[in-house]
């Protein structure tokens, strides 16, 4: 009975680590993504997710056409995707990752928030007047501004 008992303890506490370790997820109309925690700002953050299809091929040179695809596995939002070739020196002095598949949105909450929890959202366009710039600069990360945010007992989805 000692050993039954001991061994619940270890399942429970076992249980107990790996969602505390389990990246944070989020559903979509197409599918889920996971993200990553981000510890200085208690935070989830969805980085470099697609909201158009990649304008490559056919694609190239047209307006933005909506994802047309579903997914039943989660997909990695864990990092920033490249930024869309552009006219300036952001890419350059970044040193930026460029590349046509580009169209992709970062989505930064604060950690912990019910999934049914009505947030506003804060959406915020680069700099660049769409000829350069892009989300994967750290200077348009929403992170400082929504942690402000939430101290403030104001949270918002960015």
């Amino acid at each position: 009975m000692r050993s039954v008992k001991t061994s619940l303890a270890a399942v429970a506490i076992l249980l107990a680590s790996a969602s505390a370790t389990d990246p944070p997820t989020v559903t979509v109309k197409n599918g889920s993504y996971y993200g990553v925690y981000q510890p200085t700002y208690d935070q989830d953050l969805f980085l470099g997710m697609p909201y158009a299809q990649p304008p490559v091929g056919d694609l190239r040179f047209r307006n933005p056409e909506p994802l047309n695809t579903t997914w039943t596995d989660s997909k990695n939002a864990t990092e920033y995707s490249p930024e869309c070739y552009g006219y300036g020196s952001d890419q350059w002095v970044l040193g930026n990752v460029v590349s046509e598949d580009c169209l992709t949105i970062n989505v930064v909450r604060p950690s912990g928030i019910s999934k049914d929890a009505k947030l506003p959202v804060g959406f915020w366009i680069h700099g660049g007047g769409l000829a350069q710039g892009g989300n994967r600069d750290p200077r348009y990360n929403f992170s400082y501004i929504i942690d402000e945010a939430t101290k403030a007992g104001k949270p918002f989805i960015g």
